[in-house]
């Protein structure tokens, strides 16, 4: 049964902006931080500098509330797309189910359940450092299986690739924006824990910043590095989607596009002026507004990123109104094998032309039976054709199979 569209209050759209904003920014914390906390505990070792490992517990503790809040709104687009988007939804959960129960099994559990052990046991492990950051490691890996399920479905519906032809998940899965986005995502990630740290910092010393303080000049530099990395996948990801898509960007958000980039550009400025300064004291409003900036860039980039399918849901496949314009076979309901068993062979099988179970046991293969079938002359038969969908002729193989060896056992 076909469901319809909830009604809702007001815009869908307009519901879904805001809960996903605030999801987006919380994973997109979430995907690089638990690295950047074992990388930065691993620096103030190596260093020998108590700030560094100070800076690694603060972080890993505002990334657990972060994950747990993400998950909580992250509950919340899923019910309202489920409500919004059936039709949709029911069609990625059949492609992709095996890898969102992976995701959440191995991704999102195991990201949570080692970070808060990563946390409890850093005062306790101070003398085996390298198995107190091995949790960390854990803890720094599972979120980016869950980001590449993610970004995997979410790319799919732009570009499906392969998909629509072949019904096959990996095609899904590594369709044509998939290596693009992802390493897009990982930057723009990396750049807003950049901004976190620098903006714990001053929260921190609201008083009096320092020039020289670790955390400012810790922050600013990632958040520099990672914000200029991200043109590298951003050509890519262009250059990737298909020309309706580009021209979505040039002529229907030109503007949230270009916005996404200056902001971007900006906050490099701003944290590579104030950030990375040597005078004597630091322009807090330049770093606030650099901060500012970064979350924006993130928000403005996953707007554009949306708007890219255009006028499909899943472009070329599903419209805008949840109508499945090519269905993959992967996606058709098998067909009832023994009433296509009946349909196509009951006239003659077994009355008039022997048992057909039996005969079927002479082909090895289910090459050899489906030649057969298609075409009983070239084996000296006298049987017409049996002309099916290849997805029907497959049933009919299986039923034809499932039966002979049934008898077997009997």
């Amino acid at each position: 049964m076909d469901l319809p569209p909830v009604r809702f209050p007001f815009s869908s759209s307009v519901a879904l902006g805001v809960v996903a904003l605030i999801h987006i920014t919380l994973v997109t914390l979430a995907l690089t931080g638990p690295l950047v906390a074992v990388a930065t505990e691993y620096l103030g070792l190596r260093r020998q500098d108590a700030r560094y490992d100070a800076l690694a517990k603060r972080l890993t503790q505002i990334l657990i509330e972060a994950t747990v809040i993400g998950g909580i709104f992250g509950s919340a687009i899923v019910v309202l797309l489920l409500g919004f988007y059936p039709i949709l939804i029911a069609t990625l959960f059949n492609i992709f189910f095996w890898l969102l129960v992976l995701q959440l099994l191995a991704g999102y559990l195991i990201n949570l359940l080692f970070m808060t052990l990563y946390l409890l046991r850093w005062e306790r492990m101070k003398d085996r450092r390298r198995a107190h950051m091995a949790l960390g490691i854990i803890a720094a890996i599972a979120p980016f299986l869950v980001a590449a399920v993610f970004n995997a479905a979410v790319t799919f519906m732009g570009t499906p690739g392969l998909w629509p032809t072949s019904g096959r998940m990996w095609h899904a899965v590594l369709n044509p924006t998939f290596g693009a986005s992802f390493l897009h995502r990982v930057f723009a990630s990396l750049a807003l824990v950049g901004a976190l740290i620098v903006a714990q910092a001053l929260w921190r010393k609201r008083a009096a910043p320092d020039p020289r303080n670790v955390e400012i000049r810790y922050g600013s530099r990632l958040a520099v590095v990672a914000t200029a990395l991200q043109v590298i996948p951003g050509l890519w990801y262009y250059f990737a989607l298909p020309p309706s898509s580009r021209e979505v960007l040039w002529m229907g958000i030109y503007g949230v596009w270009i916005g996404g980039i200056l902001a971007g550009l900006l906050a490099l400025a701003f944290f590579a002026i104030y950030g990375l300064a040597t005078h004597e004291r630091v322009a807090t409003s330049g770093l606030w507004a650099a901060i500012g900036l970064t979350v924006l860039s993130v928000w403005l980039m996953g707007w554009t990123r949306s708007a890219t399918r255009g006028n499909d849901l899943i472009a070329g496949v599903m419209s805008s109104e949840q109508k499945m314009l090519v269905t993959p076979s992967s996606l058709i309901a098998p067909a009832d094998a023994q009433a296509l068993f009946a349909k196509n062979c009951g006239m003659c099988h077994p009355g008039l032309a022997g048992d057909a179970i039996s005969k079927s046991r002479k082909y090895q293969t289910d090459e050899e039976l489906r030649s057969f079938l298609e075409d009983p002359a070239s084996r000296g038969v006298a049987m017409p054709p049996v002309q099916l969908p290849e997805t029907e002729m497959n049933s009919l193989i299986r039923y034809l199979r499932e039966q002979a060896g049934a008898a077997r056992q009997r």
